[in-house]
């Protein structure tokens, strides 16, 4: 990972961007994730799981043109 290359993103309330800076297309896929997924990133904030379980039960985001 490319921590020059990262953004940091709130996911209660609305998804709104914290750190840095995302162009509107990329804030759009993230936040399309964070809605579709909601429950894996809370629950692995929570402790519900491991990053194990974190990285295998959250849906891959498909890249777009």
């Amino acid at each position: 990972m490319d921590t020059t290359n990262c953004a940091v993103v709130a996911i209660r309330l609305e998804p709104q961007l914290l750190e840095t800076k995302l162009d509107t297309r990329d804030f759009s896929a993230v936040t399309g994730w964070i809605e579709q997924d909601r429950d894996v990133p809370i629950g692995y904030r929570d402790g519900e799981f491991s990053t194990l379980k974190f990285v295998t039960k959250r849906e891959r985001l498909t890249p777009s043109d």
